[in-house]
């Protein structure tokens, strides 16, 4: 006759220190942990014709974010948004807008931040903002979040396809 095992933990200690969470550290017994972000594609009212050179404002990319749990309210304050071709060779300017819908299109809900860093480099693009005036305090309500550019006069039709993806490790959180 055997004793049944019972896991127990007495103490752990945990850190975090970059992705979707706050940086935190745990010592001790009991822990609570607040809601964390959820980021998903969003596609909706994107354009998707051929870059016409000199076009500005040609929404590129799209995503909705939200709280995963109603324990807390998470943001996040930048974010980098990687191409598999130079977006320095195609793009002149980036913007970054939050909507109260998922389609870009529809209008008077998209509001423009103002960023404190938007780099276009030679594989990414890099945006950051502070929270003065932007609410990206996130609840399980959708949010949805878009990107778009400004074509340089350069671009025609030799111009390689240009394709955005966003790794969520790369989402500051605050």
């Amino acid at each position: 006759l055997t004793s049944a095992i019972v896991p127990q933990m007495t103490e752990a200690e945990v850190s975090i220190t970059e992705g979707i969470v706050s940086p935190f550290s745990l010592t001790g017994e009991s822990y609570t942990f607040e809601s964390s972000i959820a980021v998903e594609p969003n596609e909706t009212g994107l354009s998707d014709g051929p870059l016409m050179a000199n076009e500005s404002g040609y929404a590129v990319f799209g995503f909705k974010a939200e709280a995963t749990s109603a324990s807390g309210t998470p943001g996040f304050s930048g974010f980098t948004l990687s191409f598999d071709q130079d977006p320095s060779a195609v793009f002149s300017n980036v913007n970054f807008y939050i909507s109260d819908d998922a389609d870009f299109t529809t209008t008077g809900d998209n509001r423009q931040f103002t960023l404190t860093d938007s780099t276009i480099g030679t594989s990414d693009i890099t945006f950051a903002w502070t929270q003065a005036g932007v609410d990206t305090r996130l609840t399980t309500t959708p949010k949805y979040f878009f990107v778009t550019v400004d074509v340089k006069g350069t671009v025609d039709a030799s111009t390689s396809d240009i394709t955005p993806t966003l790794t969520y490790t790369t989402i500051t959180s605050d």
